[in-house]
């Protein structure tokens, strides 16, 4: 099952979107968009990234989900 889109994320976008900053959308439940993910942070030559998505109260696990997904993306960028 996917996830619904935040308030939060939904927020988030309108504003990359306003401030012409580059914005990736990526399901933390899959390893293959870290990938992706490292990719597109050095073709955009993102220096700080923000990461934002559902409450942990919505969705029981998706923090430490996010977190290894992070590790994950961090790993390919070194």
């Amino acid at each position: 099952a996917g996830f619904e889109q935040s308030r939060g994320t939904q927020l988030t976008l309108e504003l990359c979107v306003k401030y012409e900053r580059p914005w990736w959308v990526a399901d933390p439940r899959r390893e293959s968009h870290a990938d992706k993910v490292a990719l597109w942070v050095v073709e955009n030559g993102i220096n700080v990234l923000n990461v934002a998505g559902p409450r942990e109260s919505r969705y029981p696990g998706i923090s430490n989900e996010t977190k290894s997904f992070m590790r994950m993306v961090s790993e390919r960028l070194s």
